[in-house]
């Protein structure tokens, strides 16, 4: 292990020392934070009948409840005892858990013996060479886990205005509440456990300072935790208001920017000498493409295989470490299943995946499945699509990855259909302007993303109902009707009209019918739909008993179907 002086740590015991320093300097320095008020932006306050509320010490059902809800599998602290021996052991120590849960809700101070901590490392990349390159992961008792989910399960009980767990302005009703929170955060105390060993007992200064985030600036970005991707212009003044708008987030959360890790990925566009005089005054490195956000490789250009190679390789470093000699092929199947598949499926749901990708992780797959024999793939006794198909047509229950991203872009169009939030805003005006998604085209510059959709959508609306109600559904668009939208059948005038605008107080405007549709389809529409309902209009998915939609019922409404076996039901 590598110190930033350059030091080299070659024993355990040397490791072990250096983490407990690296992490004890980095959470004991204080952070130096500019106080901001920020009461303006805070539209909603906490009375005190609902701070009461809050505050108020949980019962015995809702302590066992906070402790039910903590797996029993889950690492126990320096104590040594997990949830396990206290659901075990409940009868007997029920009424001191109690007594303490009291105390601490009453506002005591807690105890060592409650807050102490493990800190446990784990790797975020491969080969770490430095301390950086760990995630800290604290193993805590139960009972501090019992207070912060009681905590937690307190936002739940009912008040008047519903309930809010963050307000800047704590000197009045919150007070109490929030010094519950702090007695939680700030006085914990940390171990540094490494090999079953721990070293070092310390406690950290200014935590809330490097936890709380105050926001992203009001630029254009991506911004999911810790993990923010910014967009802007080229010039050298946008870049220097970028760079001051992100001092000004460290004075206000004490949080900094990690300048040797952050990068400017350019544009074609923008010369080498502006590219060093821009790196020169930030401090900022060039990034290069492909680069990997929340997971999603992100390229210029066109996706290939090769941009996705990582994929192949974490399934087959997956597949290397477990012990297939002593796997049966029911377990190699539940593991195929049930790790292998869900490795690929957050890629499925945001890319495109080129077809040469499918067919390697089809082969990986495979092999794992039915085996080796001196190094070298088995005779494949069973086609991969035998494979993929349910068990009561003569499968084994696997997926098709090509059919499994179809069903995942059709959620997305589902989506586009009926949700009206950030994203699906900004594709409909980039691609539909202010129409309706219905008369969305695919442009020869659009993404392959968007190609996909599009691909896929009209398997959607054919798959869709509205139930009319307040008829403020699209008159064209919009499938109301079971024959499908009216757009598909006969060319359209005024293409924003609602289905209500052809309504007159409450009953169906028959001449107006005849003018827009004709004859057929006005007593269609007459003899088939109830005008001047209550409520909201509602989208149905046909293939679902409730309604709602869902990837597997997509993915049965797809995929290429076999003959079912007699007997197979009830499996």
């Amino acid at each position: 292990m590598r110190l930033a002086n350059g030091d080299i740590l070659n024993s355990p015991e040397q490791v072990h020392q250096g983490v407990l320093n690296y992490f004890q300097d980095y959470l004991t320095n204080p952070s130096i934070v500019e106080k901001v008020d920020l009461a303006s932006l805070i539209q909603c306050s906490i009375s005190a009948e609902n701070n009461l509320a809050l505050a108020i010490a949980s019962s015995k059902t809702e302590i066992l409840a906070a402790l039910k809800s903590i797996p029993k599998e889950s690492s126990s602290g320096p104590d040594g005892f997990g949830s396990g021996f206290y659901l075990s052991c409940w009868d007997l120590i029920k009424e001191d858990v109690i007594e303490v849960a009291k105390d601490f809700f009453s506002g005591s101070t807690l105890p060592r013996f409650y807050t102490a901590s493990y800190l446990v490392l784990i790797l975020k990349v491969e080969d770490p060479k430095s301390f950086d390159k760990f995630l800290p992961i604290s193993l805590c008792s139960v009972a501090y886990k019992i207070f912060s989910k009681e905590m937690v399960h307190s936002l739940n009980k009912k008040t008047k205005c519903g309930n809010i767990i963050v307000k800047i302005d704590m000197a009045k009703a919150y007070d109490h509440v929030c010094n519950l929170v702090k007695e939680c955060v700030q006085s914990h105390w940390f171990s540094i456990m490494m090999n079953g060993t721990f070293k070092g007992f310390f406690q950290p200064l200014g935590i809330l300072d490097k936890v709380i985030h105050l926001g992203a600036p009001l630029v254009s970005h991506l911004l999911y935790a810790d993990d923010l991707l910014v967009f802007v212009n080229g010039g050298k003044r946008s870049v220097l208001k970028l760079m001051k708008t992100l001092e000004v987030y460290e004075k206000w959360s004490g949080q900094l920017i990690n300048k040797e890790k952050s990068a400017f990925f350019f544009s074609n566009s923008i010369t080498l000498a502006r590219r060093r005089n821009l790196m020169r005054s930030t401090g900022f490195v060039e990034g290069k493409f492909p680069v990997t956000y929340l997971g999603v490789p992100l390229v210029s250009g066109r996706l290939t295989s090769r941009d996705l190679k990582p994929l192949i390789e974490k399934i087959r470093r997956k597949i290397a470490g477990w012990k297939l000699n002593l796997l049966s092929q029911g377990g190699r199947l539940t593991l195929m299943k049930h790790v292998l598949a869900c490795i690929t499926t957050h890629l499925l749901a945001v890319l495109n995946v080129p077809l040469k990708v499918f067919k390697k992780l089809n082969f990986l797959l495979s092999t794992f499945f039915l085996g080796e024999l001196n190094g070298r793939p088995r005779m494949k006794w069973c086609s991969w699509d035998r494979i993929c198909k349910p068990y009561k047509e003569g499968g084994f229950g696997m997926r098709n990855f090509d059919e499994v991203q179809r069903s995942l872009q059709m959620k997305i169009a589902w989506r586009l259909l009926i949700v009206d939030n950030l994203w699906t805003k900004f594709f409909r005006v980039k691609y539909v302007k202010h129409g309706h998604i219905f008369m969305a085209k695919t442009r020869r510059n659009a993404s392959r993303f968007w190609k996909s959709i599009m691909n896929v959508f009209p398997e959607v609306t054919k798959n869709v109902i509205v139930k009319v109600r307040e008829g403020r559904s699209s008159f064209w668009f919009d499938r109301w009707l079971a024959s499908g939208p009216l757009c598909a059948s006969r060319d359209f005038g005024h293409s924003e009209i609602r289905i209500k605008d052809v309504w007159v107080d409450g009953s169906w405007d028959e001449n107006y019918l005849l003018k827009l549709v004709g004859l057929e389809k006005t007593e269609e529409i007459m003899n088939g739909i109830v005008a001047g309902k209550v409520g909201s209009d509602i989208t149905i998915w046909k293939s679902e008993v409730k309604g709602e939609f869902t990837s597997a019922s997509a993915w049965d409404l797809i995929r290429v179907k076999g003959t079912k076996y007699l007997g197979m039901d009830w499996i």
